[in-house]
C-alpha cells in the first residue's frame, strides 16, 4: 500500500518536472507558409526584389525542394544588382520539376512553370556562361514551346545575345574604368549624367536620401532628383539639388545638356505619358522647365533628348505611331524662325522592330550614339555608333562598341567627351558604392575626334554684362553660318566648338548695336584631345571710350625716328594697363601715301611685336574689325596732306575730263559691292570721292545710303550689318570733306535678295550699299547705276 502511494508520487513528480523543462525550451511556432508567400509574392511584384528573396528563402526552410519557391527565388536573385550568380542555384533546382499548368502565384503550389528555363537561361547569359545558356534554351525551345511564336522569338533572341557575347568578349576592347567616387556616387541609385563640353559641370540623377519630396519608393530608394556638381582642382564638388525650379517631389532626370550647359533637357513622367522638358540657365539660375512642342512631345512616350553643339538639331526618342517598332530614335532641325521642324524618323538603319534609347549626338555633328536592343547585341540594351554621311544623307550601320563597354546587362545613357577617347556613363558593377554609380570609360584605341572648345567672356567696361549678346559663327571659306550661342546673362561666359583645319569669323553682338567680328584659325594642337581643356580666348570688352595715338611723317618717310620710339612705348604701357583693348591703325586715304601706309605699319608693327604685343592684337588699316575697345594709331604726313586736299577736286576733273561735253554736268557712279561678313570695302573709293565732290559742288543736293546683306546668317545679325555698311561709306564720305547733314543711311537686312546663289561668289550681288538721290544738285546731276545681276542668278519680282 504504501509502496503503490510512493510510485504514484515518484510519477507525478516526474511528469511536472519534464513539464517544466519543456516549458523552458519552446519550439518556435511553425511558420504561416501562406502568410509569408504572400507578402514575397507582393515585394517581388512591386520590385523590392531583397526583402521578396528573403521571404522566400524563409519558405525554402520549410521544404528546400519546393521548385515554385525556387523559381520565385531564383527570379528575385536575377534582379538583384551584383547578386545575380545566387540565382543560378535556385533555377537549376526549379527546372527539377516543370509544368506547363503550374500556378505560380499559389502557395501551395510546388512545380516550377516551363518559364524556369528560360530564367535559368538568362542567369547564365547574365553571368557570361553563354554556353550553358544556350544549352539550357535549346532543351526549352525544343521540348516545350509549342505553337507559342512570341515565346519563342524571346528564346531566340537570347540565345542569338549569347552568341553575341561568346564573339565580342573572345575579342575585348581595351579600355579602363574608373567610378567617380568623389562626392559623386552613393549607396543609392546614380545615372543619365550629362556634362559640357569642357566637362566643368556634371549633371546626374540619383534616388538618394534628401532628395525634394523625400519620398521612398517601393523599392527602398527615393524619388528621383536633379543634381549638378562643378570640376574643381581634386576631382568633383559636392553635388547639390539644381534647384526647386527643376526638382520637385515627383520624378525628374536629366536627358540632356547643350554642349555651353546654357540648356538643359529634363524627362517627367505626366500621368503616364513622359514627356521632353528644357530649362534655360537664367545667370545662375534654372527656368521652370517648359514641355517641348508638339512635335516632340505626343500622348505616347518620350524619354530623351540630345540637342547637337550647334543647337540646329535635337535627336529623341519616342514609341509613338508609325515607327519601326518599340521606341525610335527621331530627330527635329531648327528652322529658319527659329522653331523646330517635324518630327522624321531616322529609318531602319537606326531603329529596328525593338526599342532605341539615349541618342547622344557628338559635337562633330555626325557621329550618333546610342542603346538598342535590336541590333546586334550581347544583351539587352548595347551602346552603338552609327555615322551621318551628309552627301548621301544616309547613315552607316550601326557599330557595336564591343566588350567589355558593353556587357549582359542594359548599357545606356552613354556620354563621350569632345575628343571622343573617354565617356560618362551609369552601371552597376562589383566594387561599387550603391546600386547605379557614375563611371569614366577610357578607350585609348579609339579614334580621337578633331575638335577644339573654346571659352571667353563678354562684358562691357564698366564690369557690367550685356543683356541681350550673341555670338554669330561663319565659315571665312564657304561663308556659311555654323552656329549661333547666346553668353550667359549674369556671367557673360560663352562655350562653343569647332572643326580643326578650318578657320572661322566670330561675331560678337551686344545690345545698342555693339559689335565686334576676329577670326579664329583652328589648329591641330588646339584639338581637345592634346589640350584635355578648352581653350580660354582673351574677354571681349564694348563701351570702352577709344584710345588714339598720331604719329607723323615726312613727305614719304618711312624709317621710324625717336618721337616715333617714344610714341610706341605709350602705346605699349596702355596696353599693358589695358590688355582687352586691340591696335587698330588708321590713315587718311591718298596716291601717294597708300604706297607708303603698308611699310609704315609693318615698322610700326615689328617694334610693337618685338615688344610683346601680339600681332593677332594688331590691325591694320586694311584690316577688318570693329572692336569696341580699341586703341587707335593715327598715321599723318605731308604726302598725305597733299592728297587730301586735292583727292576731291581730282577726283572732278578727272570724271568730268573722261566725259564727254554734253555730259559734264552729270556724274555717274555705281552701287557698291561688299565681301561676305565686311562692313567695309577699299576697292570702291573712286565712288565714295566722285559722290563726296558732287555733294560738295551741289551743297543743296540730298542722298540716301541703303545697305543689303545676303540671307546666310541670322536676321538680327544682317540687320545691323547692313546697316554698319551703310555708315561705313557715310564715315568715309564726311572724313573726305562731305557734309554728314547731305547723307542719310538705312540697313534693310536681307529683306531684298536680288540674285540666287550656292556660292559666296553667286550671294555676291545681294551685298551692296545702294545709292538714293533724294535731292538733285542745281550745277551737277548725279546718277547710279544698279547692279547688274547675270540673268541665271536674277531674281523676277511677280506682281
Amino acid at each position: 500500500m504504501h509502496t503503490t502511494k510512493f510510485s504514484l508520487l515518484i510519477l507525478m513528480i516526474i511528469a511536472i518536472c519534464i513539464k517544466g523543462f519543456s516549458q523552458t525550451n519552446i519550439e518556435p511556432e511553425p511558420i504561416q507558409v501562406d502568410n509569408v508567400f504572400n507578402k514575397g509574392l507582393k515585394l517581388l511584384d512591386n520590385g523590392n526584389y531583397r526583402e521578396a528573396a528573403d521571404k522566400f528563402i524563409e519558405l525554402l526552410s520549410v521544404d528546400s525542394l519546393n521548385a515554385n519557391w525556387n523559381y520565385l527565388t531564383g527570379l528575385c536573385y536575377l534582379n538583384i544588382p551584383l547578386e545575380k550568380e545566387k540565382s543560378i542555384k535556385f533555377l537549376k533546382q526549379a527546372v527539377k520539376n516543370v509544368s506547363l499548368d503550374a500556378e505560380t502565384d499559389y502557395f501551395e503550389e510546388t512545380i516550377a512553370p516551363v518559364e524556369a528555363y528560360f530564367y535559368l537561361g538568362e542567369a547564365f547569359h547574365k553571368n557570361y556562361k553563354f554556353e550553358d545558356a544556350i544549352d539550357i534554351l535549346s532543351v526549352l525551345k525544343f521540348k516545350y514551346v509549342k505553337d507559342d511564336p512570341e515565346f519563342e522569338a524571346m528564346i531566340n533572341k537570347l540565345i542569338s545575345e549569347c552568341e553575341t557575347g561568346i564573339e565580342l568578349t573572345a575579342h575585348p576592347v581595351e579600355m579602363s574604368i574608373k567610378n567617380i567616387r568623389n562626392k559623386i556616387n552613393t549607396k543609392y541609385s546614380e545615372h543619365s549624367p550629362v556634362f559640357t563640353a569642357d566637362e566643368s559641370i556634371l549633371i546626374f540623377t540619383s534616388k538618394r536620401k534628401g532628395s525634394t519630396g523625400n519620398i521612398m519608393t517601393d523599392d527602398g530608394q527615393y524619388k528621383e532628383d536633379i543634381y549638378i556638381s562643378f570640376k574643381e582642382e581634386n576631382g568633383w564638388s559636392e553635388p547639390f539639388g539644381i534647384g526647386n525650379t527643376i526638382n520637385t517631389a515627383g520624378h525628374e532626370a536629366t536627358i540632356g545638356l547643350s554642349a555651353d550647359g546654357q540648356e538643359l533637357f529634363i524627362y517627367k513622367d505626366d500621368n503616364n505619358d513622359g514627356n521632353i522638358y528644357y530649362s534655360k540657365l537664367n545667370g545662375d539660375s534654372w527656368s521652370k522647365p517648359e514641355k517641348m512642342g508638339s512635335d516632340i512631345n505626343t500622348k505616347d512616350q518620350e524619354t530623351h533628348a540630345s540637342l547637337s553643339a550647334d543647337g540646329k538639331s535635337i535627336y529623341f526618342t519616342s514609341d509613338r505611331k508609325g515607327g519601326y517598332g518599340g521606341k525610335d530614335i527621331y530627330i527635329v532641325r531648327k528652322l529658319p524662325t527659329g522653331e523646330w521642324s517635324k518630327a522624321q524618323n531616322l529609318g531602319d538603319s537606326i531603329n529596328t522592330p525593338y526599342d532605341e534609347e539615349g541618342p547622344y549626338i557628338h559635337p562633330d555633328g555626325v557621329s550618333l550614339y546610342f542603346s538598342s536592343c535590336g541590333h546586334k547585341t550581347m544583351g539587352g540594351y548595347d551602346i552603338f555608333i552609327s555615322t551621318y554621311n551628309p552627301d548621301n544623307k544616309t547613315w552607316s550601320t550601326p557599330e557595336n562598341l564591343g566588350y567589355p563597354v558593353n556587357t549582359t546587362e542594359d548599357d545606356v545613357f552613354y556620354t563621350p567627351t569632345v575628343d571622343g577617347t573617354r565617356a560618362y556613363y551609369s552601371s552597376y558593377k562589383a566594387g561599387g558604392i550603391g546600386n547605379n554609380d557614375l563611371y569614366i570609360i577610357s578607350t585609348p584605341d579609339a579614334e580621337a575626334k578633331t575638335l577644339a572648345v573654346y571659352t571667353g567672356k563678354i562684358e562691357f567696361c564698366n564690369g557690367s554684362v550685356p543683356k541681350e549678346g550673341y555670338i554669330s559663327i561663319t565659315d571665312t571659306d564657304w561663308g556659311d553660318e555654323y552656329g549661333v550661342y547666346t553668353p550667359n546673362s549674369k556671367t557673360g561666359k560663352y562655350l562653343f566648338i569647332l572643326p580643326i583645319g578650318r578657320s572661322f569669323n566670330i561675331n560678337y553682338t551686344t545690345e545698342n548695336n555693339f559689335s565686334k567680328t576676329i577670326k579664329i584659325e583652328v589648329e591641330e594642337k588646339d584639338a581637345y584631345q592634346k589640350q584635355r581643356k578648352a581653350i580660354e580666348l582673351t574677354p571681349i570688352i564694348f563701351g570702352c571710350p577709344e584710345k588714339e595715338f598720331t604719329m607723323s611723317f615726312a613727305n614719304n618717310e618711312i624709317k621710324l625716328n625717336s618721337k616715333h620710339y617714344d610714341i610706341i612705348d605709350e602705346i605699349i604701357n596702355y596696353i599693358r594697363e589695358n590688355p582687352h583693348y586691340d591696335i587698330k591703325f588708321t590713315t587718311s586715304e591718298g596716291n601717294n601715301f597708300e604706297r607708303n601706309t603698308k611699310e609704315r605699319e609693318q615698322a610700326i608693327k615689328k617694334v610693337l611685336t618685338e615688344r610683346g604685343i601680339t600681332s593677332k592684337k594688331i590691325f591694320t588699316s586694311f584690316d577688318n574689325t570693329l572692336s569696341e575697345s580699341i586703341c587707335y594709331i593715327n598715321i599723318t604726313g605731308n604726302d598725305a596732306n597733299q592728297d587730301i586736299t586735292s583727292n576731291a577736286e581730282t577726283r572732278k576733273i578727272d570724271i568730268n575730263e573722261d566725259l564727254p561735253e554734253a555730259l559734264q554736268s552729270e556724274i555717274a557712279v555705281n552701287d557698291i559691292i561688299y565681301e561676305f561678313n565686311k562692313d567695309t570695302t577699299y576697292e570702291y573709293y573712286s565712288t565714295l570721292n566722285a559722290i563726296t565732290s558732287f555733294l560738295n559742288n551741289n551743297p543743296e543736293a540730298k542722298i540716301k545710303l541703303i545697305g543689303y546683306t545676303d540671307s546666310l546668317g541670322t536676321e538680327s545679325y544682317n540687320l545691323k550689318l547692313s546697316k554698319k555698311r551703310a555708315l561705313f561709306a557715310k564715315k568715309y564720305m564726311v572724313k573726305m570733306g562731305g557734309n554728314p547733314k547731305q547723307i542719310e543711311t538705312e540697313g534693310l537686312g536681307e529683306s531684298q535678295q536680288i540674285a540666287f546663289g550656292n556660292t559666296n561668289e553667286e550671294r555676291k550681288y545681294n551685298r551692296r550699299v545702294e545709292i538714293h538721290v533724294l535731292k538733285q544738285g542745281t550745277k551737277q546731276k548725279l546718277s547710279v547705276h544698279r547692279i547688274e545681276v547675270p540673268d541665271n542668278l536674277k531674281i523676277v519680282k511677280t506682281n
